[in-house]
């Protein structure tokens, strides 16, 4: 770019950053958390108190939201500057089964010109049952097989996070099996048969076991799978 080129574009910059500064455009950063499925209407946090606007003035200022993605979710009380729910949050639907869910809006004033930044935390609920894609698995083994042999189970599915997804699996008590859970590093628990002692098909054909997953959600939910 030649001199002329650079001068130009420096220039532009200054006169927007004026500009800006004669709109009283300021950015700031506010951060509330909500707890998913709450009720249309519940309170979220003082936008106008954390911004610095005094109660008298907080309707000349015309506060609302930004965001066509999550404004749905919420409205700002033109009134007292309240930020409430405005419709049902489930977190699974918005963010999946990222750990951390956090929606980013954007709050603007309008009278001065304002624009703040509004991060919103929601946290998970346990909502969600543990879920085995298939409720039966059939497993055919070798009668006079050597105790100690393991087979790999199904895990159960859970589209709750963290301390509500799947802590730990249960099978019935009975004198051929019992259960092992390995912990992979990412977190996962991986079901695991093991056979405690020597199978006669002339004795029994065949060994009904029901494997349970269960959440550490409070109260705790689980599910069942028949082996």
């Amino acid at each position: 770019m030649d001199i002329r080129g650079c001068y130009l574009c420096w220039k532009w910059q200054v006169a927007f950053s004026l500009l800006l500064c004669s709109w009283g455009w300021v950015s700031g950063q506010l951060r509330y958390p909500i707890v998913e499925e709450s009720d249309p209407g519940t309170w979220v946090g003082n936008v106008a108190q954390d911004l610095g606007i005094k109660r008298s003035e907080i309707s000349q200022h015309r506060l609302h939201l930004s965001s066509e993605k999550y404004q749905k979710y919420f409205t700002v009380n033109k009134e007292n500057g309240g930020l409430v729910v405005n419709d049902r949050i489930d977190r699974e639907i918005l963010c999946g089964s990222n750990v951390n869910c956090v929606l980013h809006l954007e709050v603007v004033a309008e009278n001065p010109l304002e624009l703040f930044s509004l991060d919103i935390e929601v946290q998970d609920i346990n909502d969600n049952s543990p879920i085995f894609l298939s409720n039966r698995r059939i497993i055919e083994i070798t009668e006079l097989l050597s105790p100690g042999a393991r087979f790999t189970l199904d895990t159960a599915k859970d589209l709750d996070v963290g301390v509500n997804g799947v802590s730990r699996y249960i099978i019935n008590t009975n004198p051929y099996f019992s259960l092992s859970v390995k912990n992979r590093k990412d977190g996962t628990l991986i079901p695991q048969l093991i056979l405690e002692k020597v199978l006669d098909r002339e004795e029994k054909q065949e060994h009904n076991l029901i494997l349970t997953a269960i959440d550490g959600g409070e109260p705790a939910r689980s599910g069942s799978c028949h082996i």
